[in-house]
């Protein structure tokens, strides 16, 4: 799946060859993939990574190495849990995650105080963790269709965001939430 020289300056992933010291981006959607090269972690300023649209099942912690992502883009895989090792990405601005058979958000999510999009929808997440109202730069959150019964912490959020920004935000721009269930 990728292969690396020790003494090159580049890495080879399913057979192009990514230059690591310069390479900020690398789309590998659509590629059947079912799990995440470790050579990733050799692109120190990887800034965007797109790997939607494959049968990929798990994050490897070998994504911690790559502290200048400010995009993750893992859109309609099979990823069932979000690792520890994601609370590393503090650069990270985007994480997208949708479409995927997560069931629960990470308190180590609390971490990535740059986030300004996390897209969760359509997946089995029950429950909203507290470490959610961390993320103070955070713009949109998507959770629909999802399995979430409480949403009184997203209601205090938005009650913060109000108080501190002195306007009613749009609910497209702060949240999509799933339907209150009665």
């Amino acid at each position: 799946m990728s292969d690396s020289d020790p003494d090159s300056n580049s890495v080879n992933i399913l057979g192009t060859d990514y230059d690591i010291a310069t390479t900020t981006s690398i789309d590998l959607s659509d590629k059947n993939l079912t799990s995440i090269p470790d050579s990733i972690s050799l692109l120190v300023n990887l800034q965007a990574l797109s790997l939607s649209d494959n049968d990929i099942t798990d994050i490897p912690d070998c994504i911690s190495s790559l502290a200048n992502l400010r995009g993750l883009y893992l859109s309609r895989n099979q990823i069932t849990d979000i690792p520890d090792a994601i609370s590393s990405l503090v650069n990270l601005q985007d994480l997208y995650l949708d479409n995927n058979d997560i069931t629960t958000i990470p308190d180590a999510i609390s971490s990535l105080v740059n986030l300004r999009r996390l897209y969760l929808h359509n997946n089995d997440i029950t429950d909203i963790p507290d470490a959610i109202s961390s993320l103070v730069n955070l713009q949109h959150l998507y959770l629909d269709n999802n399995h979430i019964d409480d949403l009184s912490l997203l209601s205090s959020m938005l009650i913060e965001y109000a108080n501190f920004s002195n306007q009613t935000p749009k609910p497209e721009q702060i949240l999509y939430l799933p339907p209150v269930i009665v």
